[in-house]
């Protein structure tokens, strides 16, 4: 009889690990609607490092179906606004949002690693984070009312 207590325990034990590991492992994220809520703004691309410094600045106006880009050259004090078409969208649970830049026909695609209402950052699809790609594979964005502060 005592075998036969041991044996349940085990088969108990068993069933639990097995349903334990059927639950979700993926967290909920927000749905798109919501994303992009948190997306629209003003933000200011910016880099905490030292040793990396723009020459000027760049703000990020995001819309509902547009992004308009503001860029200031501080060496030749020039400034130009570009505008962008974006759309977000979800795969292998990550949020991507492409940038469809019409001036230079062209598109290009960034995973979003950080989105709250403070902060963003972006990185490139298929490239990896290095300090060498600021600006260009990894984008980083504070928050229009980040200053404010």
């Amino acid at each position: 009889m005592k075998h036969l207590s041991v044996y349940n325990v085990i088969i108990a034990l068993g069933l639990a690990t097995v349903l334990a590991s059927c639950s979700q492992t993926e967290p909920d994220l927000p749905g798109e609607e919501v994303t992009i809520s948190l997306l629209q703004g003003k933000w200011d691309e910016y880099y905490e490092d030292p040793s990396f410094a723009m020459d000027g600045g760049l703000t990020w106006q995001i819309g509902k179906e547009e992004i308009v880009l503001h860029s200031y050259d501080v060496l030749t004090d020039t400034s130009e606004d570009v505008h962008i078409g974006y759309d977000v969208s979800r795969q292998n649970g990550q949020y991507i949002i492409t940038l469809h830049y019409t001036k230079w026909a062209y598109d290009d695609s960034f995973q979003i690693t950080v989105l709250n209402d403070k902060e963003m950052a972006w990185q490139k699809v298929g490239t990896t984070f290095s300090a060498g790609s600021y600006s260009g594979d990894y984008k980083h964005f504070v928050n229009d009312n980040y200053w404010k502060q």
